[in-house]
């Protein structure tokens, strides 16, 4: 791994939305400038669903490193 993965940030976060509760995460993470962004997104119905798209998201950002080094 290079340098810049060792700064991402993971989160999944609930959110208690009325009486159901919705999980969302949050992966930070730093571009070959420098520059911070940050994917998120939310309205999973349960944690595993959300650290499954969280491990999409993940893996597609890992190889497109790898791809474009």
């Amino acid at each position: 791994m290079s340098t810049l993965c060792s700064k991402n940030y993971l989160a999944v976060i609930l959110a208690s939305v009325s009486i159901k509760k919705k999980f969302a995460y949050r992966y930070r993470l730093y571009d070959h400038n420098g520059m911070r962004k940050e994917k998120k997104k939310q309205n999973f119905n349960t944690s595993l669903e959300a650290e499954r798209a969280l491990t999409v998201l993940i893996a597609t950002i890992e190889c497109w490193r790898k791809n474009c080094s």
